[in-house]
């Protein structure tokens, strides 16, 4: 399993609207490779206007969900992350309308 820093969500349910999403380019700049495989991104690459832009300085990719696109950022950000898991876990859920 492979898995980012899990965003906390603040009293109100909301979090943070950017998620590093797993790619970087800091082993060759201006190649995006999978962080856990190293496999080189290839197709869809929904980057935002005029990104990735910051050479090696931003070299961490990142979703920024309220622009529903891509950005880089620098690495040494705690940014929120997604999970990869082998398999799905198995969820109970219980309650009033669940029983």
């Amino acid at each position: 399993m492979a898995c980012g820093y899990i965003c906390p969500f603040d009293q109100k349910g909301s979090f943070d609207s950017r998620f590093w999403n797993g790619w970087w380019d800091q082993p060759q700049e201006g190649t995006f490779t999978n962080v856990n495989t190293g496999e080189a991104l290839d197709g869809f690459q929904p980057w935002y206007l005029g990104e990735p832009n910051g050479k090696n300085m931003e070299n961490c990719g990142i979703v920024w969900v309220t622009k529903n696109m891509w950005n880089d950022q620098g690495c040494e950000f705690k940014m929120c992350g997604f999970c990869e898991l082998e398999k799905a876990p198995d969820i109970v859920i219980r309650g009033p309308f669940f029983q």
